[in-house]
Order: structure tokens, then sequence, then C-alpha cells
């Protein structure tokens, strides 16, 4: 039987984690640079995207390893990432808490995102240049982590 087995490589180590990412998740990236925008923008939208996941897959694995559970690694992926965890907890308060840490990380950074964007759209409003390069980083994060925000409401 023939099995097939994307491919992925080894980002960086965290925490004693490491972080993968599978060949699928290139299709993101491709998505972020076709969209009609700018080469630069595209690919700063889908890094920040890449490491929204990241922290909210650490937000599953370190709060799973506070009550005791391993995780063998994370990995990104097109749908996503999975942060994959030898055991999980016994009691079902502390599954529901590694269940939830994800999603509070991602809302947590989608609150930054939002409030770095909202201050650099107020202080870009009085000066000469609108499209200055603090407004524009502010969006990119902005709308990655509110993107990575919305998914989270899925998973």
């Amino acid at each position: 039987m023939l099995v097939m087995r994307p491919m992925k490589w080894k980002l960086f180590e965290f925490f004693d984690i490491p972080v993968y990412v599978d060949m699928t998740f290139l299709v993101i990236l491709f998505l972020f640079l076709s969209d009609g925008g700018s080469f630069s923008f595209g690919l700063m939208q889908a890094l920040v995207l890449g490491l929204s996941i990241v922290a909210h897959e650490y937000g599953h694995a370190l709060t799973g390893r506070a009550f005791g559970c391993e995780t063998h690694d994370i990995s990104l992926s097109f749908i996503g990432g999975c942060a994959s965890m030898v055991s999980m907890p016994r009691k079902g308060w502390q599954e529901f808490l590694v269940a939830l840490a994800g999603p509070l990380v991602s809302f947590a950074l989608a609150g930054v995102g939002f409030f770095t964007y909202a201050s650099f759209r107020i202080a870009t409003r009085s000066s000469i240049s609108s499209t200055s390069i603090s407004s524009l980083a502010a969006s990119i994060f902005y709308r990655g982590f509110r993107w990575t925000a919305a998914v989270s409401l899925g998973a």
C-alpha cells in the first residue's frame, strides 16, 4: 500500500516544541500573493497569518503542558495549524481550558492588531501622508489577526 506523506520543513523550535510547515501551507502564501496587491504586502500578510496560527497552537500546547501534557510538534498546513499532543488532560475542565486557550490567544492578538491599527489610523489622519509605512504595517497585523480570530470560532 502506497502512503503519500506531504512534505514538511522544520521552521524553528520554541519551548522544546518544534514547529513545521507543510507544503500545502504554500497555497495560502500563493493566495495572499495573488490577491492583486503588492508582493511585499501579500508576503507580510501571509507571515502574520502564519505567526498568529503558531501563537494560537502554542496557546493549546503550553496550556496542556501546564496540566502535565506533552506536545510532540506543531504543524502549519492549508487548513490551519495542529498541535500534536501526546496526551490530553484527564479532567474535563482542564481539557476545556486547553481547547479554549488557542482561541483566547487569537482574540488577544486580534485586539492588539485592532488597537495598533486604530491608533495608527488616528495618528495618520492629521499627517500629510496617510499611506505611511506604520499604517500599512498596522493594517497587515489587524487583517491577519482578525482573520485568525474569526477562523478560531470554527475551530
